[in-house]
């Protein structure tokens, strides 16, 4: 990879970084959740290769980083993102709403997953309309009753789906400092500031010691 290159990449994935961190923030934001805390696990590089190692492990059928039955949480010590993306199933539809509203601003520029976040908005239009109609037709209990399931249905799908693309938006672009190419000129652009500090001596405290 040649240095322009890298470069370029470095600010892309840098970006990428930053709106996704911004993401699990929005999710974490219902249930009090620190963005320091957040920031912390996602620049645990152990953290990083573990996912890389699950995706080996999984079947094709959940290679997902999420699946339903949480496999993958229970593999990894993020407990703080585990605990934001869990949350994601349990909220209620204006709240998703919202959230993904925030994801839509946030991942702009992003095609890809701009483009998931904008599929998953409008099929959840979609069922409230279809919700909406059910509604206005239906009239005897019994069809009110399974109105209520369906809809009820829906949301869990709309839900999933959110948790899902939460899991490949930490998978795919959630890459510690030390895992992106040229990353020492990050590391070394506040080299006077770290010049400043005042380390111990441990060579003049181990000759005390002995």
């Amino acid at each position: 990879m040649s240095l322009g290159h890298g470069l370029s990449e470095m600010q892309r994935l840098q970006e990428l970084w930053r709106s996704r961190l911004m993401c699990l923030y929005e999710a974490g934001r219902y249930h009090k959740v620190a963005l320091l805390d957040l920031y912390l696990e996602a620049l645990d590089p152990e953290l990083y290769n573990s996912r890389l190692s699950n995706q080996g492990c999984d079947s094709a059928k959940d290679r997902s980083l999420l699946s339903n039955n949480d496999k993958l949480f229970k593999l990894q010590k993020a407990e703080v993102t585990n605990q934001v993306i869990r949350k994601i199933r349990d909220l209620p539809a204006a709240k998703l709403s919202q959230l993904l509203k925030s994801w839509e601003r946030l991942t702009k520029g992003t095609m890809e997953v701009h483009e998931k976040i904008m599929e998953l908005q409008s099929q959840m239009v979609s069922e409230d309309v279809k919700s909406h109609k059910a509604e206005l037709t239906d009239i005897s209990k019994r069809h009110i009753n399974r109105r209520c399931l369906n809809v009820e249905k829906d949301a869990c799908t709309s839900n999933d789906k959110a948790v899902t693309l939460a899991g490949q938006m930490i998978r795919d672009t959630m890459q510690p400092i030390e895992c992106i190419p040229f990353h020492e000129l990050i590391c070394f652009k506040d080299v006077d500031n770290l010049q400043s500090v005042k380390f111990p001596d441990f060579h003049s405290r181990h000759d005390r010691s002995q």
